[in-house]
């Protein structure tokens, strides 16, 4: 599987700390030569094999993402953008809900549950108890008649208010009182 843009942002904005990691870049970077995004920096990170030292594939990485003009943003906006690629690849079908919730669980466990994620670790719970028990504690009402409803509509949900808020212009709060309005 080639790694989505989101990820990959997501990755330079944290770091590479596992082989697993460095390899999603080098695929990435394959792929944007398949895809006729050739630079310098794509193809040395395209050429990495494994025996990876982190800190070259993260400078490459860097690099190419400047090369390709993606701009940079902050680790959070990187962590809400990866998260709504992975529910809309769930609500596409391309993925179940239980490896979209299993991935989201990781992210909060990784990035200490971000607010707007955390039902999403909840869900992955009570789906996982559902599916071994019949019974679960986490979701209010939740069984499993209406269990894919209740996810389903929290991903409807998140993805409506993570395009809300990509469309509003972010205004530093350093900013004049005039540029606020």
């Amino acid at each position: 599987m080639i790694p989505r843009e989101s990820r990959i942002r997501l990755l330079r904005e944290r770091g590479i700390s596992r082989d697993t990691e460095a390899e999603e870049c080098v695929a990435w970077a394959a792929n944007m030569l398949k895809l006729g995004r050739d630079t310098e920096s794509v193809r040395i990170l395209s050429s990495l094999a494994p025996l990876f030292t982190y800190d070259e594939v993260a400078r490459y990485l860097g690099l190419a993402l400047e090369e390709l003009n993606i701009p940079r943003v902050s680790e959070q906006d990187a962590v809400f953008a990866y998260a709504a690629d992975e529910l809309n690849t769930m609500l596409q079908g391309e993925s179940t809900e239980k490896a979209t919730l299993h991935t989201l669980y990781q992210v909060c466990v990784e990035y200490n549950c971000p607010k707007p994620l955390f039902p999403f670790y909840l869900l992955h719970f009570s789906l996982t108890d559902l599916d071994n028990s019949g019974q679960q504690h986490y979701w209010p009402g939740a069984n499993r008649e209406n269990i894919h409803t209740i996810i389903r509509t929290a991903a409807d949900q998140y993805l409506a208010a993570f395009r809300r808020d990509a469309a509003e212009p972010r205004v530093p709060p350093d900013a004049p009182q005039a540029a606020r309005r």
